[in-house]
């Protein structure tokens, strides 16, 4: 999911033979502004399927505000409206109706904003010829988008409209991580914090194992710690992103055999929360348990995620301030839990840490609150959850030894 910008070369701006006003009555019916367009193609829910399965590019043309709460991967927000826009032609719709609040929207675009628009549009469907596009409910602003492409084209562009909009889509989606989830089978990849369980996921997909990494599609890895640089994806986003992987991954397999590969997770990975079903499928499934030692695990976050941290940024100064900032902000995430001596012992440890970086560029001190994390908060915490979970352990191991496992496992 992405925002569309120019291209060095754009595409000559339209000459539309009418004008908005006049393609609004050309396909509107005599006495409703409602659009028809009959005569333009729709996607249905029966092409659905294939939109998500085949990577189908699309054109949101809702307003930003709306994109941003929430869309699909391979979507581009072009709106016909922008936020402004569409706030005054919503008061205008609810205080005075529909064609007046038409009527305020062909004001507001009429002339060269709509043209800049339509510029956009057909360079994007230039580009991308199999795209289709959609707005909330597959109702106005994407009949009039799709109308007014048309006609600014002189007919030489068409764009397919989806029936239904963002919200039959979404439905859809929803409706089919469900099937889905219900006729999957699923191993579960445990271990301590710092086992490297999506590393291993990863090792797996390599092998051509099937796989979806919660974590990778929720930006998160899952603890205090554990936010991945930019911003997790909204709720609708995960849940959206989540079901296109498990459509993909289940392809021609999900029909009682196959056997598809998760990390164990809690319900909330940062901000976003697991769907229902999909979590509850997970807390009955098998287990392997991936073994490390202490030392090798406080090694691994020291190279994943401290090392990581750092390296975003190439002042040295700022790498590490906004690594300090970054440990304590997370380690304040905690500090009820851990206690307040606990809490104390780990900020000193982390600014000492801070400061042996900041003055010879050696990260070893980081190692410090780093293992007395490990032992005293999350093996801890994670022993606890694990004893209700031994039962359902069908192997474990280093990971060679769980890889090769998982290479035999059959795949039923």
């Amino acid at each position: 999911m992405y925002h569309y910008h120019n291209s060095p070369t754009p595409t000559p701006t339209p000459t539309p033979t009418l004008t908005l006003n006049e393609i609004i009555k050309k396909y509107s019916n005599t006495n409703s502004i409602t659009v028809t367009v009959n005569d333009l193609p729709v996607v249905d829910q029966d092409g659905f399927s294939d939109l998500f399965n085949k990577d189908i590019p699309l054109i949101d043309v809702r307003a930003q505000i709306e994109f941003e709460k929430g869309a699909f991967l391979r979507a581009v927000n072009l709106p016909i409206l922008d936020t402004n826009e569409r706030d005054l032609v919503g008061k205008s719709y609810k205080n005075f109706g529909q064609t007046n609040a038409v009527n305020v929207g062909r004001e507001l675009i009429e002339g060269d904003p709509l043209l800049e628009r339509v510029r956009r549009w057909i360079e994007f469907i230039k580009k991308n010829p199999q795209a289709v596009l959609y707005c909330f409910r597959g109702g106005l602003r994407s009949k009039l988008a799709q109308a007014i492409i048309y006609e600014y084209s002189n007919g030489a562009v068409t764009i397919p409209r989806i029936v239904g909009g963002q919200k039959a889509l979404r439905r859809y989606l929803i409706s089919k991580l469900n099937e889905l989830v219900a006729k999957s089978n699923f191993v579960i990849i445990a271990g301590k914090t710092g086992s490297g369980k999506t590393h291993f996921l990863h090792k797996l997909t390599n092998n051509k194992s099937r796989v979806i990494d919660l974590e990778g599609l929720a930006n998160h890895r899952g603890s205090a710690f554990g936010l991945i640089s930019g911003e997790q994806p909204t709720q609708i986003d995960f849940e959206n992103n989540l079901a296109q992987q498990m459509m993909k991954v289940c392809n021609g397999i999900c029909e009682g055999s196959g056997v598809i590969y998760l990390e164990n997770e809690s319900r909330s990975i940062g901000k976003v929360q697991i769907p229902d079903e999909l979590f509850k499928k997970m807390q009955n499934s098998p287990i392997l348990l991936l073994e490390k030692t202490l030392e090798e695990r406080a090694n691994f976050i020291l190279e994943t995620y401290i090392k990581e941290k750092y390296n975003l940024h190439n002042n040295h100064k700022i790498s590490c301030e906004l690594l300090l900032a970054d440990m304590l902000s997370s380690l304040s995430k905690i500090k009820q839990k851990l206690g307040g001596a606990k809490y104390q012992e780990c900020y000193k440890l982390f600014e000492a840490a801070h400061e042996m970086l900041l003055e010879s560029g050696n990260f070893e001190n980081y190692l410090h609150p780093i293992v007395v994390l490990l032992r005293d908060y999350y093996d801890p915490f994670y022993d606890y959850n694990q004893q209700r979970k031994d039962s359902r352990i069908i192997f474990k191991g280093r990971e060679e030894e769980l890889l090769s496992f998982a290479f035999a496992f059959p795949d039923k």
